[in-house]
């Protein structure tokens, strides 16, 4: 912790603070990177439209490979489950 303060770099121990916020973050960037969300907007601010480049994946009926586990998993995977996605988990 130490060494993170030096360079102004905050470090704060909170185990049950934001695990349904992270979670939500978690499914909203997979829903983002699925859909091409982040190339999506880069072409529309240089003023293009591609949309047949940009239609992505849908996430139903997916399968999604879980590598490690948090405290956050559970909210996670149950939101998931209401998009009908599956997973795998990798411990």
């Amino acid at each position: 912790m130490d060494a993170a303060t030096k360079h102004g770099i905050i470090v704060v121990n909170s185990p049950a603070g934001n695990i349904g916020a992270a979670a939500e973050h978690t499914i909203a960037l997979l829903l983002a990177v699925a859909r091409n969300i982040p190339d999506g907007c880069s072409s529309l601010k240089a003023g293009k439209w591609e949309r047949s480049r940009l239609v992505g994946v849908e996430v139903k009926g997916k399968t999604l490979g879980i590598i490690g586990l948090g405290k956050g998993i559970l909210p996670d995977v149950e939101m998931r489950q209401e998009t009908d996605m599956s997973h795998l988990q990798l411990v």
